[in-house]
This record gives C-alpha cells, sequence and structure tokens, in this order.
C-alpha cells in the first residue's frame, strides 16, 4: 500500500491518498515444541523453544513507478527507496570509508585506483553534488561510478532491518511449593541505524555531541583509526546517511523471570483463605547485545514500503521489578 502515491497531473491530481499497486511477496516457517523432561508428584521441569523466519521481498512495481523518494541527499538523512527483490525494511546509503588525512587525499581515483587528472595534468578534486569540494578532514564516501562526485548515484544497499530469525526460549519448573519460570526473547541477523550517534556525532552545529567526538581529525595528516570527520559548522557533506551508523542489532534478553511460593492449603485455610500465593516477578532485567545505542528491540513497520529500522532514542521498554501477593478467599 502506497501512501500519497503521485499520479501525473493530467489526471486532475497530483496524488492519491492510497494506492494498492505492484506486489510483495512474503515467505517463511515457524517452530515451536515443549517438552516435560522430569514429571514427579514433587517435582517438575520443562523446556520450550520458538524459532520463526521470516522473507518478504518487491517482485514489481507499479506502472511509472518511481522508487525513491526524493532524490536529494543531505546530512543527518538516509535516502528512502524501494528495490525490487528486495524486502521492506531495506535501507540505503552511502559507503563510509573514513576520513581525508590531507587535501591531498581528497582526490578521484579510476575503477584501478589511479588518481585521475584534469586536461592540465591537476589531480581531480573529490567534489559533493553541490560543488562543495572535499578537503583534508572531511568524511570521505566511496565513489561507487568513479566520476569524482558523490551524489544519489552512489547510493547503495546498506542493510535489512528484518530478523533472520526470531524467537524464545525458556523452562518451567516446579518443586513442592516452588515454582520458578524463566523465559528468553531473541532476534538475530538484523540491522539498525543508529539515529541517536548520527545526530551527536556530526559535529555540523552547536548542539550537544557524543563523547565520541572528542576522537576527531584535528589537523593535516591525522589519520587514526575510527577517527571522525572534523568540526566544521554547517558542513555540507559530513554527515551523510552512511553505513557509519549502521550497526547489528542482534540480541538476546531475558524477557520473563517468576518465583513464586504457595503456602499450604492446609495452613491457608486456617487464616480462611483458599489460597495464598507470593512471588516476584522480573521482566526485561538483562540483554545482551553488540549493539551501542539505548535498546535493539525496535518496533517493526511492515505497512510503509519505504520503512526501515532506526534507533532514534524513544524511551526503551523499562525493566520491571515486582512483588505480588495472591489470595483466594
Amino acid at each position: 500500500m502506497w501512501k500519497n502515491y503521485s499520479i501525473p497531473e493530467s489526471s486532475g491530481f497530483d496524488q492519491l491518498k492510497f494506492f494498492n499497486g505492484g506486489k510483495l511477496e512474503n515467505k517463511g516457517w515457524e517452530a515451536s515444541f515443549r517438552y516435560v523432561i522430569v514429571q514427579k508428584s514433587n517435582l517438575m521441569f520443562s523446556v520450550s523453544f520458538n524459532l520463526s523466519h521470516n522473507l518478504n521481498s518487491f517482485l514489481e512495481f507499479p506502472d511509472n513507478f518511481n522508487n525513491i523518494v526524493g532524490s536529494t541527499i543531505a546530512n543527518g538523512e538516509y535516502p528512502r527507496m524501494a528495490q525490487l527483490g528486495q524486502p521492506i525494511g531495506s535501507f540505503y546509503g552511502f559507503n563510509y570509508l573514513g576520513v581525508y588525512p590531507t587535501n591531498s587525499d581528497a582526490v578521484a581515483h579510476d575503477a584501478e585506483g589511479n588518481v585521475k587528472m584534469d586536461s592540465n595534468g591537476n589531480p581531480i578534486r573529490m567534489t559533493f553534488s553541490n560543488g562543495y569540494k572535499f578537503q583534508g578532514g572531511d568524511a570521505r564516501y566511496a565513489d561507487i561510478n568513479y566520476d569524482g562526485v558523490i551524489d544519489i548515484n552512489d547510493v547503495v544497499y546498506l542493510g535489512d532491518s528484518n530478523p533472520l530469525y526470531t524467537g524464545g526460549m525458556g523452562f518451567n519448573t516446579s518443586w513442592k511449593k516452588f515454582s520458578l519460570s524463566c523465559q528468553f526473547l531473541f532476534r538475530n541477523g538484523f540491522d539498525i541505524v543508529n539515529e541517536i550517534a548520527l545526530k551527536t556525532e556530526g559535529i555540523l552545529d552547536k548542539n550537544n555531541q557524543g563523547k565520541a567526538v572528542l576522537r576527531r581529525w584535528r589537523k593535516e595528516g591525522d589519520n587514526e583509526p575510527n577517527m571522525l570527520p572534523r568540526a566544521y559548522m554547517d558542513s555540507p557533506a559530513n554527515n551523510l546517511g552512511s553505513d557509519r551508523y549502521v550497526e547489528a542489532g542482534d540480541f538476546l534478553r531475558l524477557n520473563n523471570l517468576s518465583l513464586e511460593y504457595s503456602i499450604d492449603k492446609e495452613l491457608a485455610q486456617r487464616f480462611g483463605l483458599d489460597m495464598f500465593e507470593i512471588g516476584i516477578n522480573l521482566r526485561k532485567i538483562w540483554t545482551l547485545t553488540n549493539y551501542s545505542g539505548q535498546d535493539p528491540e525496535i518496533s517493526q513497520s511492515i505497512d510503509d514500503p519505504y520503512w526501515f529500522g532506526t534507533d532514534n532514542g524513544i524511551t526503551p521498554t523499562p525493566a520491571v521489578y515486582s512483588f505480588y501477593v495472591n489470595v483466594m478467599f
């Protein structure tokens, strides 16, 4: 379903609010099992596991379809695109290659890696689409078509926000009056655009920046590993949407942990009760991930064909610690 779909103005309108066109394929599988390992009068122990895999891809676009939402490129933005054979949730941008150490390094190269020369025998400077000539300390991006200009033609597929696998696992056990339940959630094989890093590591304005900017380029010849581009007020191209901010979002999360004790029924009846249980419940208290942002468990929105997964700093799912009492009269 395409929203605000552009149509020829000869129709009397320039847009359709919604247009259902093209073809999208979804295919996948899901499996789950539960196995009781021990089942006795005072002891029970069972394990469970579930796993799902889903793939979607564009098979066909409507006639006269423009697969790019806008053709301009700018700092802090990723081009919004759709491509045949790729899924909803794909994102596109530039390949980030680091920082130009010196002015003389900011030159164009051909496909063989040779410096390109102009008619006077001088090296051709790398140029941004608006005419800006890159200098030492500026961000360096892959010139995909080797024309010496960083523009929309250098945008490439960067990743997919859809998990390759999603699943969960856990166990349940009880011994006499005690019961314990533990459940994990995981996602594997997907990428996230860390929008918080995008906004706090650009060094383009007077807004607060992250501590990562302490390792920025400062003087001619600086060439340290993982160095950030120079601080440059209103730089036209030092913070383009690129794989610089793309991170693997794989995670394993302790989603739920509960411990409960049920008081003996005869004892409860002495106090006029049919049941008395006490317990503790812990939710989302631990996450294993290499993702550097706040929360890798991003929400998905496949109703937007141009959607891709970003972490824009919304409040993450909170850890919950609770104590409860169940009483039945």
